[in-house]
C-alpha cells in the first residue's frame, strides 16, 4: 500500500496522481452524510487539501475554527469519513469558477457545505466606486471607499458590511448599506 502524503493522514484519495495536479475543480465528500464540498485551486491539489485538513480545521483562532459546516464536520467526524477527488482539471480559471458555482447552485448535495460561499463576490475587481450607508431614522448619508473602511468607521468586521450589502440585515440595526 502506498504511503499517504504528510498532512493527508486519514482522508481517502482514490487517485493519488491527482494530488500533483494544479488548476483543479475538486470535491471533498462526507461518506457518512453524502454532503459534498466543491472548490477550485490553482495550487497543487495536495497543498489545498493539506490546508483544509490542518490550517482550517485544527486552529483554535475564532477566525477559522468551525467557521463552515465542512470544518465543523471535519472536527466532529475526523478526516477518515471523507473522501476527496478531482472533478476536472483545466487551465482556464474562469471556466473552473463557473463550474464550481454551477455545481453549488444546481446540485443539492453541494448545498450544505457551500451555503457560506454561494453569494460571495467571484469577481477579482470591484465594480463599484463607493459604499453608501443611509441611516434609517434620519436619512443621514455616509460614503466609504471600501468595505474595510466602512467596517472601521462602525467598529465591525468588513464581512458584516458584506452581509449588509447583500441585504441580510441593516448594519448596526440602523444603517442601510448599498453599492454605488
Amino acid at each position: 500500500m502506498k504511503k499517504q502524503s504528510k498532512g493527508l493522514e486519514g482522508i481517502e484519495v482514490p487517485n493519488k496522481s491527482d494530488l500533483e495536479l494544479k488548476n483543479v475543480l475538486y470535491c471533498i465528500e462526507n461518506k457518512m452524510t453524502g454532503d459534498k464540498y466543491v472548490g477550485v485551486s490553482t495550487r497543487k491539489f495536495k497543498d489545498r487539501l493539506i490546508q483544509h485538513l490542518t490550517l482550517h480545521s485544527k486552529q483554535n483562532s475564532s477566525a477559522v475554527n468551525g467557521r463552515t459546516s465542512l470544518y465543523i464536520d471535519l472536527n466532529k467526524y475526523g478526516p477518515e469519513i471523507f473522501k476527496t477527488y478531482v472533478i476536472e482539471q483545466n487551465d482556464d480559471y474562469d471556466y473552473l469558477i463557473g463550474e464550481e458555482r454551477r455545481l453549488r447552485l444546481d446540485d443539492e448535495d453541494y448545498s450544505r457545505y457551500s451555503e457560506r460561499d454561494l453569494y460571495r463576490d467571484l469577481s477579482r475587481k470591484r465594480e463599484y466606486t463607493k459604499i453608501v450607508c443611509t441611516s434609517i431614522n434620519d436619512n443621514k448619508v455616509l460614503v466609504f471607499k471600501s468595505q474595510a473602511e466602512c467596517g472601521r468607521h462602525f467598529n465591525c468586521h468588513r464581512t458584516n458590511v458584506t452581509r449588509a450589502l447583500r441585504g441580510e440585515y441593516n448594519l448596526k440595526r440602523k444603517w442601510k448599506v448599498t453599492y454605488e
